[in-house]
This record gives structure tokens, sequence and C-alpha cells, in this order.
């Protein structure tokens, strides 16, 4: 949506693995689409945010939005308190995530992570098979943990990186979110192409859309997904009171912008 409806320059995994913490290839924005313009940095690559940082990724002031899905440490580490970024995400209940997840990857042929052999499984099944870097994917995301056992400090830990440093979304009030994200970094302008441009986008529901069932709440297959996720649920609650707490902060930021 930003880069193929707003024209803004991104840098993401379309760059592919450009290079390694070794490579003096210079930063540019390359164009692999008419329209469509991407700065030569794999943000989903450690080698290739080693090399951005190095080269000066932040100072350079080339892309207008980042993003990443796992790297939160190392994509923060490329900023410095001169050149800043700001942090947006959306965020999602996490037994659905994961639910969508282990469905997707059965069939996602073009990802790292396709995974054709849990085709056929059980929830339980995946859910016995994931080793502890599974469990509780976005509270071991905020605090950098990727195989240690969690414990309530992280949780609280995870909670303060939400409420300080990151404006929300949530995935059921994605246009309203999308708003929000529109009005504080002044991404949306007026131009009915670019509205008509994003409405196509979220009526096709995304480029990754998935089929799959979905499960109810107090179901076997919703307890087993919650028990690899206690830690991300309570987190999730919070963030969705931060949504609410923000929405009250963001009447008060806008009338300060008009």
């Amino acid at each position: 949506m930003y880069s193929a409806c707003y024209g803004l320059i991104e840098a993401s995994r379309v760059a592919g693995d450009m290079g390694d913490d070794n490579s003096n290839d210079p930063l540019s924005v390359f164009e692999p689409w008419p329209g469509r313009k991407f700065v030569n940095v794999d943000t989903t690559s450690l080698p290739d945010l080693s090399r951005a940082r190095r080269l000066g990724f932040a100072e350079s002031g080339l892309a207008d939005v980042v993003f990443f899905h796992s790297n939160f440490m190392e994509t923060v580490d490329m900023f410095e308190p001169d050149f800043p970024g700001r942090l947006f995400a959306m965020f999602r209940h996490p037994v659905e995530r994961v639910n969508s997840l282990f469905n997707y990857l059965q069939d996602a042929t073009w990802e790292r992570t396709y995974s054709p052999e849990t085709k056929g499984w059980s929830v339980q099944q995946y859910v016995d098979s994931l080793g502890p870097g599974g469990h509780d994917w976005m509270t071991r995301f905020l605090v950098g943990k990727v195989n240690e056992p969690l414990d309530e400090y992280d949780l609280e830990l995870a909670k303060l990186i939400l409420k300080e440093k990151v404006l929300v979304g949530l995935t059921n009030r994605a246009e309203e979110s999308q708003m929000r994200f529109d009005a504080y970094f002044g991404f949306r302008g007026e131009d009915p192409d670019v509205k008509r441009c994003v409405k196509e986008l979220n009526e096709k529901g995304g480029t990754n859309k998935h089929s799959h069932a979905k499960i109810q709440p107090g179901s076997p297959e919703w307890k087993a997904l919650a028990s690899v996720n206690q830690f991300d649920i309570p987190l999730y609650v919070y963030a969705t009171q931060l949504y609410e707490e923000q929405g009250q902060m963001f009447e008060v930021h806008m009338k300060r912008i008009e």
C-alpha cells in the first residue's frame, strides 16, 4: 500500500539478500516495478541490517518507511539519536495470528519458512512441534529473547516498550488504524487515485491473504494455541487498551497540527 498507492520509498524484504556485512555496495533507491521504489536493503536479513547501519542508512534519509518482522533490536539499532525513527505496528490476537501462520505456511512456497510437512497436521501437532522460540513470539520480539524462558518482568518490559515507543494499530480495526497512521505521519493526500488504490487493496485483503478455517474461543484448538501464548495474550490485551488511550491523545495531536 505505501509503495504502490502512496508512492513512498520502502526498505523491506523486496530488496532480497542485497549483501552482507562485508559488502561496500552503496545505499541507493531502485524501482523493480513502475512507480514503486525501494532502498537496496533487505530489512529481514541480519547481515544486510548490519551493512545498512555501517553505511549510514538512517543518515541517508533514503527510506520513507521501513518494514521488518523478526529483527526488532537490530532494525532499531540502524537509527541514531540525531536520525531517529518512529515505530508503528498492527496487532492481531495471538491465537488468530498463530493459527493463520500455521495454515499460511503450508501453502506459501514463496516464503523462506514454507512448511509443506505440516499439511494435514492438527493444531495440537503443530503446537507440540514448536520449540521455545515459537512461544510468545511478540513478547520475545520486543525484549530480544529468542529461546530463553520468559517471566513477568519480560511482559512488563514489553508493555513499557509499547507504551513508550509504538503507535498501535489493530487488524480488527484496520481502516481506522490506517487513518491514524496517515494523519500522524502525514502519509495520505487527497488524491482520488491514492484513495482508490487503497480501497482496492483493502477489499482484496492484502497481497498475502490466505483462506483457512477459523477456530472458536474455548475450543481445544484455541486452548492449545493459547497455551503457547501465555505472555502474548495479556500483551495483546494491553495493546488494545493502548489503542483506546492513544485515540484520546490522537485527537489532541490532530488539533495541534490543524
